[in-house]
């Protein structure tokens, strides 16, 4: 008896210590945001601004004169993002006074002053470079001297709340799906480890905020919740939010859509219709969001240059995947080291459910490896033209490789909320075989 209240004992110090070191991790991930996080104008991606700026009633100029790529991006992070955009417009923008920043250039009444650009898609386009500390966004707009417009705080702080609200509810997520599976020894240590690890991640909350990624792995945090709680309770509205979930992570990046097509074959391999059809029910929404969109802006509800995609190519290339998967210097394997063995273990868990995201993912990593920037093939060669942007080149494969380490571990941001459930299942197996092989 004294054995086992000593066990309990312990437990509880651990469970302790658990929660103390989780909780530590929120406060200094939050004193990091509010003193660390900048927005970088020349950085950012301008076309997810330019895509808020689109569909919203603003009348000032873009930006950027070329957004030819933002036709080619998914729609999901913009539009999201225009619930922030009402609420600052209804319950913030009548009470505060915008000041008008010129530092960078002369006001709208006077002829800029043309400047060499160096320029990198539509992300880099004779935009200042100096960062903004996110302080310095709340209620000023900023004059771009290149292009004669301005950089507003409406929308880019609009973006802004957007990726750090995923943010904390991806995290929110991923503790409620541990709860859900060890509601005694949650490991919450699981979550900061990983993320801490994730290189890509970390940087794209100190110094890419308006890009995708915190939004798709909140929305990828999310989704693994509400599937998860679907096949324990059977719920009708847990089905539905799972299915709404799904239909908003593929409007945010357009190639989880294979996540969708395969959790349709399994479903229909499995013969769970009801199930199926009340996760279609609640993707309808988003494709409702995306039809409307698309009539919208192009005049017609199925627009397909989002698929044309011309600064990537398919191909099997086995030294991209290399240098993808394994390179020190741009592997997944190292730049998110804790990604690939989580979704191992996911592979062994006891629900199908689980096994069969593993699968997903890997198919997803494998679909990311195929996907081929153009400048890989142009290497050295320096500017290159696509849809009338110059695209600078990287001159060297080490080069190459830094914006491969870029791509491939910010897109898989993604599969993080697996990998961390999967992690958890690796240490109960581990225990498991350890207590047992004890025993014996």
């Amino acid at each position: 008896m004294e054995k086992f209240a000593e066990k309990m004992s312990i437990s509880r110090r651990l469970n302790l210590l658990d929660h103390l070191l989780f909780f530590v991790f929120i406060g200094v991930l939050i004193l990091l945001i509010a003193t660390s996080t900048k927005v970088n104008i020349s950085h950012d991606s301008v076309d997810y601004y330019g895509m808020l700026q689109w569909v919203t009633p603003e009348n000032e100029k873009p930006i950027v004169r070329n957004l030819h790529f933002a036709e080619q991006r998914s729609p999901g992070y913009p539009l999201l993002s225009l619930i922030p955009y009402c609420l600052l417009t209804v319950f913030v923008e009548p009470f505060v006074t915008t000041e008008k920043i010129t530092e960078y250039g002369p006001p709208p009444h006077q002829s800029p002053v043309k400047r060499p650009e160096k320029r990198i898609g539509s992300e880099m386009m004779g935009l200042p470079p100096q960062p903004l500390h996110i302080k310095d966004l709340f209620f000023k707009d900023y004059y771009l001297h290149g292009e004669g417009s301005w950089y507003q705080w409406k929308l880019a702080l609009s973006l802004l709340l957007t990726s750090f609200f995923f943010l904390f509810i991806g995290i929110w997520a991923n503790v409620k799906v541990l709860k859900l599976y060890y509601p005694i020894s949650k490991c919450l240590f699981i979550i900061p480890a990983t993320l801490v690890t994730a290189s890509m991640l970390m940087i794209s909350i100190l110094c890419f905020p308006l890009f995708t990624t915190l939004t798709y792995y909140g929305l990828a945090s999310l989704f693994l919740l509400f599937i998860c709680l679907s096949f324990r309770s059977n719920k009708v509205w847990h089905i539905i939010l799972a299915g709404l979930i799904l239909g908003l992570l593929v409007l945010t990046r357009l190639e989880l859509s294979i996540l969708s097509v395969l959790l349709i074959g399994y479903f229909l391999f499995t013969k769970n219709i009801k199930f199926l059809l009340f996760l279609c029910l609640g993707g309808l929404l988003p494709l409702i969001v995306l039809v409307i969109y698309n009539l919208s802006l192009f005049g017609t509800p199925l627009y397909l240059g989002i698929l044309r995609g011309d600064i990537n190519t398919l191909g099997l290339n086995l030294r991209y995947i290399f240098e993808n998967i394994i390179h020190p210097q741009s592997g997944v394997l190292f730049w998110t080291p804790l990604l690939i063995p989580g979704l191992v273990f996911l592979l062994a868990a006891k629900d199908h459910i689980l096994q069969f995201l593993g699968f997903c993912s890997f198919v997803v990593i494998f679909f990311y490896t195929l996907r081929i920037p153009i400048m890989y093939y142009h290497i050295g060669q320096g500017i290159i033209d696509i849809g009338g942007i110059p695209v600078t080149v990287p001159e060297t494969p080490t080069q190459m490789r830094e914006l491969i380490r870029f791509d491939i571990n910010r897109y898989l941001c993604v599969l993080i909320p697996f990998s961390i459930l999967g992690i958890r299942i690796g240490i109960d197996k581990i225990y498991k075989l350890l207590k047992k092989n004890n025993a014996e």
